[in-house]
């Protein structure tokens, strides 16, 4: 079955144009075409369904090369292929520098049908591509998004120790807004972390690829501080740092720590109390037995 195809000729040679379509039904099109041979007419047929452009290189009142502007001007992707009598080497190289999918000399319209394919064949992948990067770019813009969002912070740190990305959390957590960061090294951003434990264990993470967990102890330029959990990944970049606030369980553990200490302070002195008692009911049952008297107090139990 022929392949519709949807055709504008601008031809000032009706013949020319009969034999351009006789020739792409041959190759197993079936066009539905329209031949044009000034601007205004042009113009008025250009449209994003149509599927090819031929296109006489020089006519009276038109040309390839303008009718090419024109196409570009009005950003339309349609396949364009100049189809003249005689065309010089280098102009046809200029036209297709400038645009033209393609050029064909008048005599050799065997080759058309060929040729057309080919240019279709060339937008279809250029549409494919267009439209994997469109994907491309919006999961990517649903992915930051989703990132910027976490509770947790995120961080990719370069070779070279320079911020490459930062979400929202991870802004919060280092008390810096995200242009202050990024493209600076660590060592810009916040002097002298780089004679820290946790600066030290991203060097060994970097330098052997293992991934690590930590907790650190972070200080503001206030005298306060924040406890963050990371977890450490090598990338090919450098590093990706996941950050999680854990300073409200760390001061609830040193509450208990605290709490704990104070038991275990009241309970030693319990236990010297009972003692001192155990020791006391001992001494009056001494004396009481020298005295000749029944002891007062049982005797404590066998430990």
């Amino acid at each position: 079955m022929p392949d519709p195809l949807k055709l504008l000729i601008a031809e000032d040679h009706a013949a020319d144009a009969e034999l351009m379509v006789r020739a792409l039904r041959g190759g197993g099109f079936a066009p539905e075409w329209r031949r044009v041979d000034t601007e205004p007419d042009y113009r008025a047929h250009l449209g994003p369904d149509l599927d090819l452009v031929l296109a006489d290189f020089r006519m009276p009142q038109f040309s390839a090369r303008r009718a090419l502007e024109v196409l570009q001007e009005l950003g339309l992707d349609i396949p364009f292929i100049i189809v003249s009598g005689t065309i010089g080497e280098e102009t046809a190289v200029a036209a297709m520098k400038d645009g033209a999918t393609d050029y064909l000399l008048k005599d050799r319209l065997a080759r058309l049908p060929q040729c057309a394919r080919q240019a279709l064949a060339q937008r279809r992948l250029r549409r494919e591509r267009q439209q994997a990067l469109a994907a491309l770019q919006l999961s990517e813009e649903r992915f930051r998004r989703t990132i910027d969002n976490l509770m947790e912070g995120c961080q990719i740190i370069g070779r070279d120790w320079r911020y490459l990305y930062v979400n929202q959390a991870a802004t919060r957590h280092g008390q810096r807004p995200a242009a202050e960061l990024i493209g600076r090294t660590m060592m810009e951003c916040y002097p002298g972390i780089d004679g820290t434990a946790m600066f030290a264990t991203l060097r060994r993470c970097l330098e052997d690829g293992q991934a690590r967990q930590i907790e650190n102890e972070f200080p503001y330029a206030d005298g306060s501080a924040a406890w963050f959990q990371l977890v450490i990944q090598p990338v090919p970049d450098g590093l990706f740092i996941l950050s999680l606030d854990i300073t409200a369980r760390k001061r609830a553990e040193e509450r208990i720590r605290g709490q704990l200490d104070e038991l275990q302070r009241w309970q030693d002195v319990m236990l010297n109390r009972e003692e001192r008692i155990t020791s006391l009911k001992t001494e009056v049952n001494e004396l009481l037995a020298r005295l000749g008297e029944p002891p007062r107090y049982a005797a404590p139990p066998a430990p």
